[in-house]
């Protein structure tokens, strides 16, 4: 899959693209899987895992550009996905971090892909009052200004998961964020991915990464428009999320 995930970029057609790919300390066939792209990619070798908040900071570091996407290996971009972004951040250069809907997929009972769901589809504000009640954004559907990314201190090493989720409220509390409209992406997920195919874990990460937010922030439920309740109900599954 990791293949599929480089060819998907490689093949968006946009000038001046650099590529990195992050092995973080991988123990199959990674390496040999990407020798056949040589020069066509950077690459750098994580001799140990310390997780993907770490593995996406080490590749930011390595990076030139201006503007940050990300993919991750069993994840595929849809052509057009880099046009269509750039397009959008071409006509509003305030726009710090965009993003757009993406199809899940999941293996049937024949080993081929199916559609499940779109997801990111949603009516209303794309501020950060509605990104704390929700998680819209997909990590390999973003577009991300560099400098941004920069300033909030990137990725938190210290979340085990949601570290994505955490830089994406981060972003939405000091600049615009905004959804290109269309799908553009593969969301493949499998049991063997860091998300795997549990909903449960999702819930549990929003709860995590909000709560963190809420010890730092005790008067953010008044800012976002809910009460103690109505998120106590959403983090137990009880209520919107």
């Amino acid at each position: 899959m990791v293949a599929e995930a480089i060819d998907s970029v490689l093949d968006q057609g946009v000038d001046g693209l650099e590529v990195i790919v992050v092995d973080d300390d991988s123990r199959d066939n990674t390496a040999s899987a990407l020798a056949a792209y040589a020069e066509r990619i950077r690459m750098l070798r994580l001799t140990e895992s310390k997780g993907v908040a770490h593995a996406r900071n080490k590749g930011v570091a390595m990076a030139r550009g201006r503007w940050l996407a990300f993919l991750d290996s069993d994840d595929v971009w849809l052509p057009g996905k880099l046009a269509a972004q750039l397009e959008l951040i071409g006509r509003d250069d305030g726009i710090a971090l965009c993003f757009g809907d993406y199809l899940v997929e999941e293996v049937d009972e024949d080993g081929r892909w199916r559609e499940v769901m779109v997801c990111g589809r949603r009516p209303g504000p794309r501020d950060f009052p509605a990104l704390f009640r929700r998680n819209f954004i997909g990590t390999s559907t973003v577009l991300l200004r560099r400098d941004c990314f920069l300033s909030v201190g990137g990725f938190d090493e210290s979340l085990h998961r949601g570290s994505d989720y955490d830089l994406w409220l981060r972003v939405a509390a000091v600049a615009p964020v905004q959804r290109v409209p269309g799908v553009y992406t593969r969301y493949r997920r499998h049991a063997q991915s860091l998300t795997g195919l549990d909903p449960q874990r999702d819930l549990q990460t929003w709860a995590e990464v909000t709560g963190k937010w809420l010890q730092q922030d005790p008067q953010l439920l008044q800012r976002v428009g809910w009460t103690q309740q109505e998120w106590q109900l959403a983090a137990s599954g009880r209520g919107e999320a």
